[in-house]
Parts: C-alpha cells; sequence; structure tokens
C-alpha cells in the first residue's frame, strides 16, 4: 500500500471430497457454539449439496449464524436460515439478480435468513430484517479497506452473540470497519478504541 492499496486475490485452493467429510464429521461432533462464522472463498468446484450440507451442519452446532460469501453461496446461506449474512452490494445484486438493495435484502430474507448486512464501503452499511431497516453512514477513513468487510463481519459475529439490538450491531460492525481501513495490515483493528469509534457513527431507520 502506497496511498491506495492494490489487491492480488486469489481463488480458493481446491478442496477434496476426503477434506469436505472431515469437516462436516468434526462440526457434527462439536459442542454448541454461541456463534459459528462462515467467512472466506468457497471452491469452485464444491458442489452445492456439500456447501448447503457444511452451512446445515453450523447451523446445527451454532446459536447464532453468521456466513460472509457471495455467489450461489449466499443464496444456500439464506436458505439454510443464518441468522445474518454479510455480503457487500456488488455480491447481493449479483446473487439476487435485484437491483435495489431493499428487494434484494427481502430476497434474502424470504429464503430463510434473518437478517442481510450490506457493507457499502465508504458510504456505510444497511442492516436489513423483515420488518425495515437501518442506515448507517460515517466519516470517510483514509487507509487500507482490504479486510474492513472481514472485520464487519467477525464484530457482527459478536454482537449477535452479546445479544445486542440491531441498531448497536451496525454501529460496531461500521465501527470496526472503519478501524480496520486506518491499519497497515488487513482486516486488523485496535479493539480497545471500538466503543468509542461507534460515536461516529449516525443510524437512520427506515420501514
Amino acid at each position: 500500500m502506497d496511498g491506495a492499496a492494490t489487491v492480488f486475490n486469489e481463488a480458493a485452493p481446491t478442496t477434496t471430497q476426503a477434506e469436505l467429510s472431515q469437516i462436516t464429521g468434526w462440526l457434527a461432533s462439536a459442542p454448541v457454539a454461541d456463534v459459528c462464522i462462515v467467512s472466506g472463498s468457497i471452491p469452485s468446484e464444491v458442489p452445492e449439496s456439500e456447501i448447503a450440507a457444511l452451512f446445515k451442519a453450523c447451523r446445527d452446532h451454532a446459536r447464532k449464524l453468521v456466513i460472509d460469501t457471495s455467489g450461489k453461496n449466499l443464496l444456500i446461506a439464506a436458505k439454510t436460515g443464518a441468522d445474518l449474512v454479510k455480503p457487500n452490494r456488488d455480491e447481493i445484486m449479483e446473487a439476487t439478480g435485484l437491483k435495489g438493495l431493499r428487494e434484494a435484502a427481502l430476497s434474502l430474507i424470504e429464503l430463510g435468513a434473518a437478517s442481510v448486512l450490506i457493507s457499502l464501503g465508504e458510504e456505510g452499511a444497511e442492516l436489513h430484517d423483515r420488518n425495515g431497516y437501518l442506515i448507517a453512514t460515517l466519516p470517510p477513513a483514509l487507509g487500507n479497506p482490504t479486510g474492513a468487510g472481514d472485520a464487519m463481519t467477525a464484530t457482527s459475529g459478536w454482537a449477535l452473540s452479546s445479544g445486542m439490538m440491531s441498531t448497536d450491531l451496525i454501529k460496531y460492525a461500521c465501527a470496526a470497519g472503519r478501524l480496520a481501513v486506518l491499519e497497515p495490515v488487513a482486516g486488523q483493528f485496535d479493539w480497545t478504541a471500538l466503543a468509542g469509534q461507534t460515536a461516529n457513527v449516525a443510524v437512520e431507520s427506515r420501514k
């Protein structure tokens, strides 16, 4: 990074059937967790049925499930009944084929997702559920945006497991994303500064 960040995103490595079975087998015997977060690239050759089985295993072994994914996997995540899915603007438009953010979010909610957090980069974020949605805005931050979405996902999982209300969840998620931009290393942020950073996030409620 030199003023602006240059990013090289590689495809996920090939995953064998044996490795997938090992993961789902481990989940089947794991104790129930307060929160499970599924995030990152999924190899393109993995069948939809295997992805659905993996997501279901996570759903069955977590009190709260957060999934950050894209494409067809975002639709599968919604059908799994995730408590929160976190696409960015481009990902939700591509996955749903719809143009409006509210319309696209409602389509995922109709599939089974409880809520949809849409990250909008410098513009902030929107948090949708069946009853309405929240729009969060915050001052722009100069730095490396790589990993800001990951910081939002992780903080959303923590907020859900802590029993936070929707307004606090989106405030903390946006604050984490902004703090991550200020760090030179992708996805890291100063956890001790998180609560104070929420004061910079304005939230508007809409139906």
